[in-house]
């Protein structure tokens, strides 16, 4: 249904939540207009404040809205009303990990995955907790499975290749790296990914490349050091090695 049809039907009876949703929903999902889609998904709970979808949509808004403690809130909620609902842990687990609340996250993709062992996301969320733990056998198994279950998924193949960037295995990194490219040719993590292993081979001309990618992708990369730190709070990670090499790689490859 029509954003128009659903303003009309809204005008008509001005207490249907579940227009008030689908409405919220195509601003969130269609428009990527997050405030329009507040509005209506928070007034279809203001009227049936039991409904699951509203609360897994305007989380998901808030959380990319990075605003972590609204998202929590509305996970919560769901769990309340849905305690088998695996998705609402799965994406708990990502806020906690962008919080820095490793345990938790751990806790909330274990529970996802026993609930509904062929989550790919959860397998790739726990990985990414294990990659951050530096436990590389154990994330390599997670992101390998989240591959194995829907191979068109690209963060895990991004993922597999920063570990074999952290062990030091170039020609493996790249493959993933460009494997996750493949999938999806935006992804910063995978261009940034091959900017480092580049510049550490020697290939500033690639490097180059890489890094420029990424910068087109991300336009806070022109801040330097201040914009991975800005993406680190969304949920991207690099050890504190890599993080210096793309200072080095900012500095010299203007």
């Amino acid at each position: 249904m029509a954003l128009a049809d659903l303003s009309n039907l809204i005008k008509i009876d001005s207490r249907n939540a579940k227009a008030y949703y689908k409405r919220g929903f195509i601003y969130e999902n269609n428009y990527r207009e997050f405030q329009k889609a507040l509005t209506d998904l928070s007034r279809a709970i203001e009227i049936d404040p039991d409904f699951k979808d509203a609360y897994y949509t305007r989380a998901y808004v808030y959380s990319y809205s990075k605003q972590y403690n609204a998202a929590m809130a509305d996970y919560n909620k769901i769990i309340e009303i849905d305690p088998n609902f695996a998705w609402a842990y799965c994406k708990r687990g990502d806020v906690f990990k962008n919080l820095g609340q490793f345990d938790k996250a751990m806790a909330d993709y274990d529970k996802t995955i026993k609930m509904d062992s062929r989550n790919y996301m959860a397998y790739n969320g726990r990985g990414s907790v294990y990659l951050i733990e530096n436990q590389y056998d154990k994330a390599l198994h997670d992101f390998n499975k989240a591959i194995s279950i829907n191979a068109k998924y690209f963060p895990p193949y991004s993922n597999i290749g920063y570990i074999y960037l952290q062990q030091n295995k170039p020609d493996n990194a790249i493959k993933y790296f460009q494997k996750c490219l493949d999938q999806f040719e935006p992804s910063i993590d995978a261009n940034l990914g091959l900017a480092i292993v580049y510049y550490k081979m020697g290939n500033r001309s690639e490097a180059k490349a890489s890094l420029d990618k990424a910068r087109t992708i991300e336009p806070r990369l022109s801040e330097g050091v201040d914009g991975i730190g800005k993406l680190e709070s969304e949920g991207h990670y690099w050890t504190e090695r890599d993080k210096g090499t793309l200072k080095k790689m900012f500095e010299e490859l203007k």
